[in-house]
């Protein structure tokens, strides 16, 4: 089966809610914490969702997956994502996060299908121990940290009391984030798009009856949490959903040189794959020939090993710098991504010329062309 290593691979490599109706008791600014209490939260509803209505068949599928990362912590499997989704069409309940919290108010049957989660014995094991434990678990699953000093009174506060229950704790939390002006609810709102979007590209490689047989048990389950924990940003999204790609490989590779001021494809810059001593010998020289005495190159055992470059070109500042990130393969391609570092706004920068760069050795490359992608 190859659903297990893509687990493996993948595994190495949201607060403020519609208020509840009765928190508002003895809680400033009608119980909101601070961090949310910058802008009022709307979100209409006049009368429960019609049952049956029709809902866009992808925001369905990221909202399935977000509850399955609220109540879980990890993507869903295809007979749940299928069931879950059908049962939420039809009781018509909303895709949108904030107002499906508002639906488990309004329409019982929403709530029965959302408690079903909050209430299952994986969810119960996953936010385990008193209200603050429970809230805090919620939080580090959801944007991964810990809950600020407010918002674990509030919701601690909340759950402890009975006026939030633990169904509907985690779908709140979440619906908070979104709910959040603030710059920590949109980093939180974002970061559960982030992980959303991988668990869906997760749910859709599952596509054997092999593969969906291995994504069953315990262990399964928590290398997809594992997973979906690693996503800090849009970069890590994009290596896990390659690392769920059978034909990614990812390549080691060894820094030779990194500096400053390659004298190579001056003034533009460029890209060098190098297969043999003498190329090497000869882009050596270019690249060091400023410097007196040069330094010898390194050693290349071209039997093995292939030489690769990236040479950004001439830079106005000592705030410009080139980095190779990864390198992998995918079919028929060996993929160099590099990042280029450019000045921030204000910074202080040395006004020196200089001509940043990073030569790398690989396993020797036969029968591939190689992509050079800036990130």
């Amino acid at each position: 089966m190859k659903m297990p290593s893509r687990l493996r691979t993948a595994a190495w490599t949201a607060a403020t809610a519609l208020l509840l109706p009765a928190c508002g008791a003895g809680h400033p600014d009608g119980g909101l914490p601070a961090a949310a209490r910058q802008a009022p939260v709307s979100v209409a509803v006049q009368q429960p969702p019609a049952a049956g209505a029709a809902r866009d068949p992808l925001q369905r599928e990221a909202s399935v997956q977000k509850l399955y990362l609220a109540y879980f912590g990890r993507p869903a499997d295809p007979a749940g994502l299928q069931n879950l989704s059908a049962a939420l069409d039809a009781a018509g309940a909303a895709t949108d996060i904030l107002q499906l919290d508002a639906d488990y108010l309004h329409a019982p049957a929403v709530r029965a299908l959302v408690d079903a989660f909050g209430y299952s014995e994986e969810s119960r094991s996953l936010y385990a121990g008193n209200a603050a434990q429970f809230v805090n678990a919620v939080y580090r699953n959801l944007f991964g940290r810990d809950a600020d000093r407010d918002g674990l009174l509030f919701w601690s506060n909340a759950v402890a009391s009975g006026h939030l229950t633990r169904g509907r704790a985690a779908l709140a939390i979440m619906a908070g984030a979104y709910a959040n002006p603030s710059e920590q609810g949109r980093a939180d709102a974002t970061l559960i798009d982030h992980k959303a979007g991988l668990a869906v590209a997760f749910t859709r490689t599952l596509d054997t009856a092999d593969e969906v047989a291995a994504y069953r048990g315990d262990t399964a389950a928590a290398q997809a949490r594992a997973m979906l924990a690693a996503v800090t940003d849009p970069a890590s999204v994009d290596l896990l959903q390659k690392s769920l790609d059978p034909a990614y490989q990812p390549v080691a590779f060894d820094t030779l040189d990194a500096r400053r001021f390659s004298g190579h494809a001056l003034p533009a810059g460029g890209h060098a794959v190098v297969g043999d001593t003498q190329s090497w010998t000869q882009l050596w020289q270019q690249h060091i020939a400023y410097l007196s005495p040069a330094p010898a190159a390194p050693q290349v055992d071209f039997a093995s090993r292939t030489v690769i470059g990236v040479f950004v070109g001439s830079r106005p500042s000592g705030c410009h710098a080139v980095g190779i990130r990864r390198i992998y393969r995918n079919a028929d391609r060996l993929v160099v991504e590099y990042v280029e570092g450019n000045p921030q706004p204000g910074a202080i920068c040395a006004a020196v010329m200089t001509a940043p760069s990073h030569i790398v050795s690989v396993p020797r490359v036969t029968g591939l062309a190689v992509e050079f992608v800036r990130l």
